[in-house]
């Protein structure tokens, strides 16, 4: 029976080291039930958490859930007090990503940062980790940077990947625009890589997370052609893996390149690769902060389509680092479907801006709402050029 065990096992070990999520979750799921059915409690437990960890990763966070708080009512004498940390873990993980309450999540981390406490056995990085991304949420981008400083200098081989604390300080160094700082974390990235030659699973993740920094810097810095090379190595990368978050990041990541490429026309050409990857983009992540992106991306989309119809060459909203320039082209479409374009990307303006409403509250703070006043304000600037 143990033989069994340890086959499913293995094999599902397998496929969560190469990213296939949704299979490992699947395997994991078999494995914990047989186990179960023979009494294999331990085993059973711990092939339990990890079909939970698989299931978070590959987005589908409910049913991991359920799994945990089943696996919360009886937890075995003998289990690992790793494994019970785990559980604790992920729950908060997926609580922060679907009903992120600020006094509860920080309520839970102080939880989880006692039971870390005293025992070196367990992950010392995961505490600094999240907190670094509730502050970051909380648009506190200095004190996440110095967490995620904590956790790098905390890491001890367990718990979340070295390369997550790596992106986490990519991205938080991004917002704060800081390109040359993000670009030391990556040169950290390219030593993690070299030495987990022996750690497909870390080996997988840090490729996907440096490709995705590779086309975050060049869209930054306006190297288009940079932008397409590490897009298309990006996907090579993603070929056959299953992590929700990756994907969604690929998709908007390749949006905004393909709406600052003039030669594919209008964005609201059905043909334009700019809709149909938008139109797939919502298939994934369906995380509270994935819903905000989305939105903001899809005002970002109406926003290039009302440039377009103005004669306004592109620009990135996300990073802006080359402002709009309202008088450098000629209509290119009559004052009936402009003033539409104006009315739709108003209407997109408020759906965005009642998503950030909603996590600012929770967060309680204002940056989204920043962020989309700061387009609505592209948007009028634009509207009164032409009246």
């Amino acid at each position: 029976m143990s033989d069994r065990y340890q086959e499913i096992k293995r094999t599902a070990s397998e496929a969560q080291d190469g990213g296939r999520y949704k299979e490992s979750a699947l395997l994991h799921e078999q494995a914990y039930r047989y186990a179960r059915e023979f009494q294999m409690l331990k085993e059973s437990f711990d092939a339990g958490v990890w079909s939970a960890i698989a299931w978070e990763h590959h987005g589908n966070s409910l049913r991991a859930l359920d799994l945990l708080m089943e696996l919360l009512q009886a937890i075995p004498a003998d289990v690992s007090e790793y494994d019970v940390y785990l559980v604790r873990k992920y729950c908060l993980v997926i609580v922060f990503k679907y009903n992120p309450e600020l006094s509860k999540l920080t309520e839970k981390l102080n939880e989880l940062e006692a039971m870390v406490r005293g025992n070196s056995d367990l992950p010392q990085a995961d505490v600094p980790n999240l907190r670094g991304e509730l502050m970051y949420q909380q648009g506190r981008f200095e004190e996440a940077l110095e967490q995620a400083e904590l956790a790098w200098s905390k890491y001890n081989e367990r718990g979340f990947l070295k390369s997550d604390i790596a992106e986490e300080a990519i991205r938080f160094n991004l917002q704060l625009s800081r390109v040359e700082a993000a670009k030391h974390w990556y040169d950290l990235m390219l030593v993690i890589e070299q030495e987990s030659t022996n750690d497909q699973r870390e080996l997988n993740q840090c490729r996907i997370l440096q490709r995705i920094a590779e086309a975050s810097f060049a869209l930054w810095e306006q190297r288009y052609s940079d932008v397409d090379s590490s897009l298309r190595a990006l996907e090579q990368q993603l070929e056959g893996t299953q992590g929700a978050n990756w994907w969604t990041r690929y998709s908007e990541l390749s949006v905004r390149y393909f709406l600052l490429q003039q030669r594919y026309g209008d964005p609201l050409n059905p043909k334009h690769p700019a809709l149909i990857m938008l139109a797939s983009h919502s298939q994934r992540d369906k995380t509270v902060f994935a819903v905000y992106e989305r939105f903001r991306l899809f005002l970002d989309y109406r926003l290039a389509a009302l440039r377009f119809a103005v004669g306004i060459e592109p620009v990135d909203d996300y990073a802006y680092a080359k402002k709009q320039t309202i008088s450098n082209g000629t209509p290119l479409l009559g004052r009936l479907a402009v003033q539409d374009r104006i009315l739709r990307t108003r209407r997109a303006g408020k759906k965005a801006l009642r998503e950030a409403q909603y996590l600012d509250d929770c967060f309680r703070c204002e940056w989204r709402r920043n962020q989309i006043h700061q387009r609505l304000e592209r948007l009028e600037e634009i509207a009164d050029s032409i009246t």
